[in-house]
């Protein structure tokens, strides 16, 4: 038993070298074309795709060991992914208001919007039972007491 948990760890630890590798490789590139001004933007406008940069490559990683979507990994690699985009047009000054104003201005639509996606989501899951990556418990901790 103690030998199943301590097989897993080098795994863990492999895939959040490999993480952090991308995140380096990933902000490093886009640094380079900032700096040599490759892209007509700053960084203090495109610090949000840091953060879809970094989603990526969490989904990345945990693509590189285990060869298919966990839901440990996938679903705050989406959520890191959504934050960032949902900065980016605030940042790049494509949406005139602040986000505070945004958000005071158009909260309801967003949840109506959230509301939908998670109905879509519900729906997508009982359609697709046997497939949706996140209908079992995938942890690495089994349980064998």
């Amino acid at each position: 038993m103690e030998n199943k948990k301590t097989a897993k760890v080098p795994i863990t630890k492999a895939s959040f070298f490999i993480f952090l590798g991308l995140v380096c490789f990933f902000n490093g590139i886009l640094g380079l074309l900032i700096s040599t001004r490759a892209i007509p933007f700053t960084f203090k406008q495109l610090w949000p795709l840091c953060v879809i940069l970094t989603g990526v490559s969490m989904f990345l990683a945990s693509m590189f060991y285990t060869h298919r979507i966990r839901s440990v990994y996938l679903f705050p690699s989406i959520v890191i992914v959504v934050l960032g985009g949902c900065l980016l047009p605030f940042s790049l000054h494509l949406i005139k208001d602040s986000l505070s104003a945004f958000v005071l201005k158009w909260w309801p639509a967003i949840l109506v919007a959230v509301g939908i996606v998670l109905i879509i989501l519900f729906i997508a899951q009982q359609v697709n039972h046997k497939d949706f990556p996140y209908m079992t418990d995938d942890s690495l901790v089994e349980d064998d007491e």
